[in-house]
């Protein structure tokens, strides 16, 4: 009985372990007419959705470049899925993840693609555009490998919300600062008794220098 419980936990266990064992993800350079620069912005951020998602890695890229060298492959010609299992078998990757590039207009398509290296079987497929060429295209990437990846993730990295600019802050600090054509200021209000009281000021002075002469001249 005690040896039936003890094969049950250990079961368990190795079964939970495995669970928990993070998938290995081989992110391959982006193909399509793109530039090196754009291309290389996607994968750097396609990286880091995966590493930042609960039950995935990400093999070094070192290692990579290493097994398509020895294979006499380049990462930029892996256009089949045949090539890219075969690649990742060899990586001892679990997943291979895959992209494409594509200008449209002044922005960008983007295709990705998460394939099973032991079936060759395509797991998840996702696309999107950007809407402000350049200036979207990491919240763009980040989004897309979210919703394939999941939600689960070991940082914040959904696309920041839009930042209203500061000039229109300071615009409309200065537009509720200044004062309208038809209502004096209030720095102008408070001028006005103070120029009154010094006229009082100097008129009752005045007066009172007048009245003292009067007073010396009927004593005489």
């Amino acid at each position: 009985m005690q040896k039936n419980i003890i094969s049950i936990v250990i079961a368990v266990m190795s079964f939970t372990a495995m669970a928990q064992e993070d998938r290995k993800v081989a992110v391959f350079e982006p193909v399509g007419s793109s530039g090196n620069t754009i291309k290389e912005i996607v994968r750097e951020e396609i990286s880091y959705v995966v590493v930042n998602t609960v039950g995935y890695s990400v093999l070094e890229r070192h290692m990579i470049n290493k097994v398509l060298e020895e294979n006499r492959f380049q990462a930029s010609g892996l256009v089949d899925d045949t090539q890219i299992v075969e690649m990742g078998r060899l990586m001892g990757a679990n997943l291979a993840f895959v992209s494409n590039v594509t200008p449209l207009g002044l922005n960008y398509h983007i295709s990705c693609k998460l394939i099973d290296v032991q079936t060759g079987r395509i797991e998840k497929q996702n696309t999107t555009q950007t809407q402000r060429g350049t200036g979207d295209l990491t919240d763009a990437v980040r989004k897309t490998v979210t919703e394939m990846l999941g939600v689960i993730t070991r940082a914040n990295i959904m696309p920041r919300p839009a930042e209203v600019p500061q000039n229109s802050t300071i615009v409309e600090e200065k537009s509720a600062q200044q004062p309208t054509q038809n209502t004096p200021s209030r720095t102008n209000s408070q001028r006005i008794p103070q120029s009154q009281s010094i006229t009082d000021q100097m008129r009752n002075r005045t007066n009172q220098t007048i009245e003292d002469t009067r007073r010396q001249q009927y004593r005489r």
